[in-house]
């Protein structure tokens, strides 16, 4: 099977999920709206690029013909339809460290926010409810060029400074 739910156990994802966004004030809207988040592992490599992914988070949503059919097995397998859906390497994630468990998850964490309207205010559904959306990397750029040029952009000069930031009490 290429997709399982996640395990419980002590290889369970959503207690560490569960403490981050509990714990963590960048997950203020999570902590507050309490999305529901289905995990699943993924027990077949993904590659990207060229690059193994090892997690990845969307909103459900299935396209053309099919679309109603795939919401509602969706809905058959989880009981409700999620907020977002997050994906694991099931490879990496037994594996992995504590801490890199953590990172996996505190990454993951930060694509979910709330969709903004036309003038950067959250938005909500008729029922007052979030609407959900994914949040795009920071940063996206490539070692070389900030090798050969350095930080020449803003977003790039934020990156290298939150990464001297970085507490080191971990």
């Amino acid at each position: 099977m290429t997709f399982a739910p996640a395990p419980e156990g002590p290889n369970d994802p959503r207690p560490i999920m569960e403490r981050l966004i509990e714990c963590a004030e960048d997950f203020d809207t999570l902590r507050i709206a309490k999305p529901d988040i289905l995990v699943l592992m993924r027990h077949v490599p993904k590659l990207r690029g060229g690059k193994r992914e090892l997690g990845s988070m969307g909103l459900p949503g299935f396209q053309g013909a099919y679309a109603q059919l795939g919401m509602w097995l969706l809905e058959e397998f989880h009981g409700s339809i999620p907020a977002f859906i997050l994906t694991l390497d099931a490879e990496f994630w037994e594996e992995a460290s504590e801490r890199q468990r953590e990172a996996l998850i505190f990454h993951e964490l930060m694509h979910c926010m709330q969709a903004l309207d036309k003038d950067g205010e959250p938005r909500f559904d008729a029922e007052g409810l979030p609407v959900w959306a994914i949040r795009p990397h920071d940063i996206e750029e490539f070692n070389e060029v900030v090798r050969r040029y350095g930080a020449w952009l803003p977003d790039v000069k934020a990156f290298i400074s939150a990464a001297t930031e970085r507490r080191n009490d971990r």
